[in-house]
């Protein structure tokens, strides 16, 4: 039985193993990788992408301020209402 060996001092035993077969999702990475080493490669590309990503966070805050101030609808007058505030002297409601 042979045994792995690098050829080299300077090779790592795990480059001397035959390479796996990548699944799907290793070639989404690596894929992803090389996409992503090209675009940040340029500096505009790099300004463009700050750029987006801070306009995806100001319009979740944003968003999310708007949502938060919100405020309930007021309760509608009814005769109900109107009778109770009545009996309790408030005539000004």
């Amino acid at each position: 039985m042979a045994k792995n060996h690098p050829s080299s001092p300077d090779e790592s035993p795990s480059e001397a193993v035959a390479p796996r077969s990548v699944g799907v999702v290793g070639r989404v990475v690596g894929r992803l990788r090389a996409v992503l080493g090209k675009l940040l490669a340029d500096p505009f590309h790099v300004l463009l992408v700050l750029a987006v990503n801070v306009a995806v966070v100001v319009g979740i805050v944003s968003t999310a301020v708007i949502l938060r101030n919100r405020k309930p609808p007021p309760i509608p007058i009814t005769f109900a209402t109107a009778f109770s505030a009545l009996d309790s002297g408030n005539t000004a409601e």
